[in-house]
């Protein structure tokens, strides 16, 4: 038998949300800019602020929350969004490797197109067991021997994940546009101890 020691938490929300008519058109107002890898992203970085965005905020943050309590986040603190933006991957474009600095928890949610993964990487792209690969690479890695795990997003779907985690997507080799909401999180409240010398009140 092999334990996960350390492992690595990405959540995916148990249920979907459907975007009301009146903020998929709220989507379609909003300007963009070419990215890396051929995508487009909007200027603004406070796209959730909008009023008809209101439930679906509501609802994201309710997916944080819960997020944050199956990981043991204290009830002195609380989670509250930074940033938050809209992807577009046209076909043939993908979303270039990154992660998320000055970020708790990362977020994307699927607005539109066809089932794909998100793929996350081992910060310095080796193994648990540094630079050994003496597995059969032909019988697939595993958890214990994987650089690279893919974590599929569908429509209505809000995944989770600690910030510092660097992930892409691949090209998008459907037909249609790929289009997410992206949003950065981060931590208010009191966390530690006095008496440990850890105390901090943000």
């Amino acid at each position: 038998m092999i334990d996960a020691i350390f492992a690595t938490p990405v959540y995916k929300s148990d249920n979907l949300y459907n975007l009301k008519e009146e903020q998929i058109q709220y989507l379609k107002t909003l300007g963009t800019i070419k990215n890396k890898g051929g995508n487009y992203i909007t200027p603004r970085k406070d796209i959730m602020e909008d009023e008809s965005m209101k439930d679906f905020k509501h609802w994201c943050l309710l997916n944080v929350k819960a997020f944050g309590k199956q990981l043991g986040a204290s009830d002195k603190t609380s989670f509250y969004i930074t940033q938050s933006w809209m992807n577009t991957n046209p076909p043939h474009s993908y979303h270039h490797t990154h992660m998320h600095p000055n970020s708790i928890f990362s977020c994307i949610y699927y607005v539109s197109g066809d089932k794909c993964p998100t793929y996350f990487y081992r910060y310095d792209d080796r193994t648990s067991f540094g630079n050994f690969a003496f597995y059969d690479g032909d019988k697939g890695s595993s958890a214990f021997t994987a650089t690279k795990a893919g974590v599929m997003n569908e429509v209505g779907r809000l995944i989770i994940f600690p910030s510092s985690m660097v992930h892409d997507v691949d090209k998008n080799e459907s037909n249609n546009d790929r289009v997410t909401i992206s949003f950065n999180t981060f931590i208010k409240g009191e966390m530690g101890d006095p008496e440990n010398s850890n105390h901090l009140i943000i």
